[in-house]
Formats: C-alpha cells, sequence, structure tokens
C-alpha cells in the first residue's frame, strides 16, 4: 500500500470518529454528504490549482478544514512562492465552501505544503500557511 493509499485510510477513519459523534455510544456514523463533499472540494481544488488530485489530501472538522499539498517542487520553492501557492488552494476551497452548507461553520483553513519522500519517514511538512473565516465571510491569511 503506497503512503499515500495509507494516509487516505487514516484521513477516512478519523473523519468517521470526528464525525461519528463524540459522546454518542455505538459504532461511529460516517456522513457520506460529508465525505461527498470533503472530496469534490478535492477535485476544486485540483482542477484549479493543476496540483495532482493524488497529492493533494482534505481532513476537515466543523470548525477547520486541513489541506496538504504533497508537491516536491512547490516544498522547495521560496516562501513567497509556497504562499501564493496555498492562496491559491485556498480561493478554490473557499468557492467550494460556499457552495455546501455543511461546511458554513469553518472558520479556519490551513494549507500545509509536503515535502514528499520515498519512505514515509522522508516526509516532511515544509511550511503551512493559515487561513482565517474574517466577519465578510472571506478567508484571509493568519499571522501569528
Amino acid at each position: 500500500m503506497s503512503i499515500l493509499s495509507l494516509s487516505r485510510v487514516l484521513i477516512v477513519g478519523t473523519l468517521a470518529a470526528v464525525l461519528g459523534g463524540c459522546g454518542r455510544g455505538g459504532p461511529a456514523q460516517v456522513d457520506a454528504d460529508w465525505l461527498a463533499g470533503v472530496e469534490e472540494m478535492r477535485g476544486a481544488i485540483a482542477s484549479s490549482t493543476g496540483f495532482s488530485p493524488s497529492s493533494i489530501e482534505v481532513m476537515a472538522s466543523a470548525a477547520h478544514l486541513r489541506i496538504s499539498i504533497s508537491d516536491a517542487r512547490l516544498a522547495q520553492a521560496d516562501q513567497a512562492a509556497r504562499e501564493e501557492a496555498a492562496t491559491g488552494v485556498m480561493t478554490a476551497a473557499e468557492r467550494s465552501l460556499a457552495k455546501n452548507s455543511r461546511f458554513s461553520s469553518v472558520q479556519q483553513l490551513s494549507v500545509a505544503i509536503v515535502h514528499p519522500g520515498a519512505a514515509a519517514s522522508d516526509m516532511h511538512i515544509e511550511d503551512v500557511v493559515d487561513f482565517r473565516r474574517g466577519p465578510d465571510q472571506r478567508f484571509s491569511k493568519h499571522t501569528t
């Protein structure tokens, strides 16, 4: 199983646990519409940015959306280029969020630029750019 396939399995499992309802007894229930929305967003990001769909991972909770882009060339680019790419990803995600009311509570969007490696131990996060939803309901870069 490739590292990307394994990470997708882990993401779906995590989403199932998170979306299953904390505090409710019994097995977690996966919200198929939520997962379809996440998958639709991944496709929208890929078509808008030109990144391969297999290089994009999307994890979402009610308040936070985390998008990982696994791209060696981008990971080795300067910070300005990584931030520009992250802004493009955010813009595509923002358009997708607006189309699906299930994501209306998302307040933070993070784009992680991942430097892939031949083995899982070689992979690392190069940069993370955070965006927050403002009063105008648009996301803008958040600096700490």
